[in-house]
């Protein structure tokens, strides 16, 4: 058995003595296989200043070959913690001699009902590790891959980016280039979209001598007009974890929300409401569901029904009259072609 992380560029990465053993085994021999477990690597800053990486595992998408991307995100929660986390815990804990050979500190990451998101909002600048926003996921939803629309990001208004890959156009004799933002279309395909403002101190401290090595990478970058209207996007950070910026659409979508931005004020002042929703949901789901009793019958219409069916069988017995002449005529028939031809 092996394990292995994967990225989003699809690359695999071999991990040494990591394996996550099956519950109820206290010889702790037997593993899970063919599991695909989501989650993020981090790296957690200490109040000495050490660093811990950690993996936050927050979805199962499949376990031992049992695809479960179709159930609702509880129930892979629980699978998640019932069948990975703590049977791994246990491990660890009767066997302390493996905790020194494990690559890295795995645990599940914490998660809120959506009326709890101020507990969210009020940990982050308690976070060991850096964080840029809420993801609000559907609980009752499967696991969908690439863009989900069931799936909302928020981010302070400020801090709302969107990730483009970095081109230069330099003009005449100028030292220093325009930064120029492209799009993803397709495949490798990116289109202009706009500039990126770097001031001269900016250009002369941190690009000007290596800005050759930054051209084709993609930058992350947070709108910001203030500074010159004409190039309103700001760098943030490069992300060498993507070879594509932000697909065309999802860059209108988090443009637009950056112009209809939410601050924390406004996210917080519905937590209320979200409160409401969710019990009322609750009280609809546990409500017993009556049976719906037979519609009266109508007495003109049984009235009708016993004239058609009386009439129906007045004619059946006029029929089988009828037959039943027709046939003494044709027995008569019968013996007279009988003693003609005698």
């Amino acid at each position: 058995m092996k394990i292995f992380l994967i990225d989003r560029k699809n690359y695999y990465r071999f991990v040494p003595s990591l394996f996550f053993p099956i519950p109820d085994d206290p010889t702790f021999s037997q593993f899970h296989h063919e599991t695909l477990i989501d989650g993020e690597l981090v790296n957690d800053t200490e109040s000495d200043g050490e660093i811990t990486l950690k993996l936050l595992t927050f979805d199962l998408l499949v376990i031992d070959r049992k695809n479960l991307m179709n159930r609702p995100l509880t129930s892979r929660l629980g699978y998640l913690k019932e069948n990975i986390i703590k049977p791994y815990k246990n491990m660890l804990l009767k066997r302390p001699e493996l905790v020194q050979t494990q690559p890295f500190i795995i645990d599940l990451k914490q998660m809120e009902f959506s009326y709890g998101l101020d507990k969210v909002l009020d940990s982050i600048p308690n976070l060991r590790h850096s964080s840029d926003g809420l993801i609000f996921t559907s609980s009752i939803a499967g696991y969908k891959t690439g863009t989900f629309e069931k799936m909302l990001k928020w981010k302070p208004p400020n801090e709302n980016s969107i990730d483009f890959l970095l081109r230069y156009d330099f003009q005449d004799d100028e030292d220093k280039p325009r930064f120029c933002l492209h799009k993803w279309i397709a495949n490798n395909e990116h289109a202009y979209y706009d500039e990126m403002h770097v001031t001269d101190d900016e250009w002369n401290e941190t690009w000007k001598h290596d800005y050759k090595n930054h051209e084709g990478k993609i930058v992350e970058v947070v709108y910001d007009p203030t500074m010159n209207p004409h190039a309103p996007w700001r760098f943030l950070r490069f992300r060498h974890d993507k070879i594509r910026g932000n697909h065309q659409s999802v860059v209108e979508k988090i443009r637009q929300s950056i112009m209809d931005g939410i601050t924390e004020e406004q996210l917080r002042s519905q937590i209320a409401s979200i409160r409401e929703a969710w019990k009322r949901r609750d009280e609809e789901a546990n409500k017993p569901k009556q049976l719906k009793r037979p519609k009266p019958e109508d007495k003109s219409e049984n009235e009708s029904r016993e004239r058609l069916e009386n009439g129906n069988k007045s004619n059946k017995s006029k029929r089988l009259k009828y037959d039943r002449e027709d046939n003494n005529e044709n027995d008569k028939k019968s013996h007279r072609i009988n003693e003609d031809t005698g």
